[in-house]
């Protein structure tokens, strides 16, 4: 199973669609083929707030991109990358010491040019 991710320019409403389809809480982002970061309800909420209120319209969501919508996000580590072969503790580990971290990326050897293989968030580690 592929792991689902945004990219850039994709539409602010297909992923409020995949938010409704299948519940998930943040995206990661690439730009081709580089990553600058996780879009979270957060961050699209944030947007939301500030354009509806300061537009005083409805917007049209599909003219949106993702894009756009980013910068809302907070500037701060959320995210990390790690190899396919980091071990569940250590996972645990880094949810517990960083108390901002949303989401664990996986690829190959834990690089971000590397292919994404898996995703684990907070949510994950309470289940498990």
């Amino acid at each position: 199973m592929s792991v689902e991710s945004v990219r850039s320019e994709d539409s602010l409403a297909q992923v409020l669609r995949r938010i409704a389809e299948r519940d998930y809480s943040q995206f990661p982002v690439y730009s081709g083929t580089t990553f600058p970061g996780l879009l979270t309800e957060n961050g699209i909420t944030r947007w939301l707030a500030r354009h509806v209120v300061s537009k005083l319209s409805l917007i049209e969501l599909e003219d949106i991109t993702v894009k756009q919508v980013f910068p809302e996000e907070e500037h701060r580590p959320n995210w990390r990358f790690v190899p396919r072969d980091e071990p569940v503790i250590t996972v645990r580990e880094f949810f517990s010491a960083q108390s901002l971290l949303e989401a664990v990326l996986i690829t190959q050897t834990g690089t971000q040019k590397e292919k994404l293989l898996g995703i684990i968030t907070r949510w994950d580690i309470l289940q498990t």
